[in-house]
């Protein structure tokens, strides 16, 4: 991904029927001493699946940093309903 002079790069990784699994890429975690460059991953949880008017999604996922001091989840994604509007 190239926006302006900043170039970013990261991973997907799908099923074989073409649903996603997960993506990781390096982001800066900020912390008091200062951000530093980071594994960032998004893991969805394969069971959890369901459609939404027509609409394949996962409905669990984390968020999390892999970091020296261990694994921190920012995030634990959980949807139970999906409203969408297509104009």
């Amino acid at each position: 991904m190239h926006y302006g002079d900043v170039v970013a790069s990261g991973m997907f990784r799908f099923t074989p029927e073409g649903d996603p699994l997960g993506f990781e890429a390096l982001r800066y975690y900020d912390r008091k001493s200062g951000a530093t460059l980071e594994k960032w991953l998004v893991e969805t949880d394969p069971d959890s699946f369901r459609e939404f008017d027509d609409i394949r999604i996962p409905t669990r996922s984390t968020v999390s940093w892999q970091l020296e001091s261990g694994v921190f989840s920012w995030l634990k994604l959980d949807i139970v309903a999906l409203k969408h509007h297509v104009e």
